[in-house]
């Protein structure tokens, strides 16, 4: 089994250090607001969030369809700055 192991020199890497410790949350955190908020608006028609939900459910439909393209357009690059970054925000299946 392969290891890798991370080293710091604190406290002067201590920004670099919580970083590398919290990395995960916050792809959990965007992979949450993928899901959940972009998503689930543009394919479902249902944001999940509460006032989200709420904000939305007062739109005409007319303007229910500009959000959805507007999301869609939005998920877009939101997903470009993710690649160009080198990032990933799924684990990639191997097969």
């Amino acid at each position: 089994m392969s290891k890798a192991i991370l080293e710091f020199n604190l406290p002067e890497d201590r920004e670099d250090f919580e970083m590398a410790q919290n990395g995960w949350k916050f792809r959990v955190a965007l992979q949450e607001i993928d899901e959940d908020l972009l998503r689930a608006l543009v394919k479902y028609d249902a944001p999940k969030g509460t006032e989200t939900s709420e904000l939305y459910s007062k739109l005409t439909d007319a303007e229910k369809e500009i959000v959805r393209n507007f999301v869609d357009a939005l998920r877009s690059d939101f997903y470009e700055i993710i690649n160009e970054t080198g990032a990933t925000l799924y684990e990639k299946i191997r097969i």
